[in-house]
């Protein structure tokens, strides 16, 4: 009997305390600061971009960063119906990314691709606002993909 209680105390311990496991905050890797930024390509997505990356970087930080983006954009026909009128647009935007770090001149790139698709209406401007939508949230999404491994590059330099 005492040694059924001493197993059931012990495996209750087991289960019961914390494996120490913490979980990570994304804002403490976020160790830089971007001094300068330039761009080339596509404007509208560069403009964007450049204001998400600058929003996202820490104003008081050890690590000064300079970053060149390349951004390019691809629109190629995704379905067609029977009438050979095209149903579908897919989007490709390529960026990239190459990060200096000033205080030890080391250089590293990647390449940030992201792509999406959007119908055709019936009316003109309504596709080109379905594109810009597209565009936005793409561009949304490259900006967080290139924040975090703009962090992680910058913790393994």
């Amino acid at each position: 009997m005492r040694i059924i209680n001493y197993f059931i105390i012990f495996g209750l311990l087991v289960l019961l305390s914390s494996c120490g496991f913490k979980v990570v905050n994304e804002s403490d890797f976020m160790n830089f600061k971007i001094t300068n930024l330039t761009s080339s390509g596509e404007q509208r997505i560069n403009y964007r971009l450049k204001n998400l990356l600058l929003t996202g970087s820490q104003e008081n930080n050890e690590n000064l960063i300079t970053l060149d983006l390349r951004t390019q954009k691809k629109k190629e026909v995704k379905e067609k119906n029977i009438k050979n009128e095209i149903t579908k647009y897919k989007v490709i935007i390529i960026v990239k990314v190459e990060i200096k770090v000033l205080d030890n001149l080391k250089v590293d790139n990647f390449v940030v691709k992201k792509e999406g698709e959007y119908s055709v209406s019936t009316k003109h401007s309504q596709s080109l606002s379905n594109e810009k939508k597209l565009i936005n949230n793409l561009v949304v999404d490259l900006g967080e993909i290139i924040l975090n491994k703009v962090s992680l590059k910058i913790n393994d330099i």
